[in-house]
């Protein structure tokens, strides 16, 4: 493992496989560590000839935390209470903005849509619906998975990426 530091902020970064291997970079959900990651799901890239890269995402493991200012509350975030870099109103301008998902068309590069039928957080009528912007979008479907990937269904998944990469 590496600690790379950017504009002050540290990032604990993890590779595996051939310098010189196209790269897999993995990126976890919001407060996740690269310990997260399935073994079998990250040793199955290196064994298919890929590099891969994962990290900690700020706040969590070895990577940066911004402590200093607490931990938020959401009552308080929601009044408008407290200094921000971003605004409520900020946010629900991305969330109402438009022209995102027709700019989706404009993306002319290999793009694969992966996802579980049983995802509790996003639907994957939402997820169909992001492929179906982008014109050479490729969408699939992982039947009875759910937000994440874990050993159960690592190989699974990991499988997809790999054949989408060499197709590519």
């Amino acid at each position: 493992m590496a600690q790379h530091e950017i504009n002050g902020i540290r990032t604990e970064v993890e590779t595996r496989g051939s310098e010189e291997a196209p790269a897999f970079l993995l990126i976890r959900g919001l407060s996740s560590q690269l310990i997260h990651w399935p073994e079998v799901f990250l040793a199955r890239f290196v064994e298919a000839g890929f590099r891969v890269v994962v990290f900690d995402n700020r706040d969590v493991g070895k990577s940066t935390k911004f402590s200093a200012a607490g931990i938020p509350s959401m009552p308080i975030t929601l009044a408008g209470e407290i200094e921000a870099p971003y605004s409520v109103a900020d946010m629900a301008a991305v969330f109402t903005d438009t022209t995102r998902a027709d700019r989706l068309a404009e993306i002319e590069i290999p793009f694969f849509v992966l996802h579980g039928s049983a995802d509790p957080l996003i639907p994957p009528a939402c997820v169909a619906d992001t492929a179906k912007r982008v014109r050479a979008a490729r969408f699939e479907v992982i039947e009875g998975m759910g937000h994440d990937i874990t050993v159960a269904n690592s190989l699974i998944v990991a499988a997809a990426l790999i054949g989408f990469a060499r197709r590519a």
